[in-house]
């Protein structure tokens, strides 16, 4: 299958209600609801006002790192704020990303 460069499939979680559980599995193969699984994650907010998380993300990337832990799947961002404005700077945001303890390594 050939592709263009202006076509990406891109993964959208967003929570939604009991309602639109009655959708699972009727919406084609490129759009469904489901069920994800329980997992840990870190959070880290992105005030109002600022721009760039761009620090936000490397610093809670290091953190995730020097507590033993990965990150397990793509970071996320939930806006409690703003999300209302075309302005992404006035959006409050809380950058999430699902993490995993790292085995210890063998002796």
């Amino acid at each position: 299958m050939r592709v263009s460069s202006e076509h990406w499939l891109t993964e959208i979680r967003i929570p939604v209600g009991e309602e639109a559980l009655r959708f699972a599995g009727t919406l084609g193969e490129f759009t469904d609801v489901k069920a994800l699984p329980a997992h840990q994650v870190v959070v880290a907010e992105k005030p109002q006002g600022q721009a760039d998380p761009g620090q936000i993300y490397d610093n809670l990337t290091t953190w995730v790192m020097k507590q033993g832990y990965i990150i397990d799947d793509g970071f996320s961002e939930i806006f409690p704020a703003g999300a209302q404005s075309a302005d992404y700077s006035q959006m409050k945001t809380n950058i999430t990303a699902p993490i995993k303890k790292l085995p210890k390594p063998s002796q």
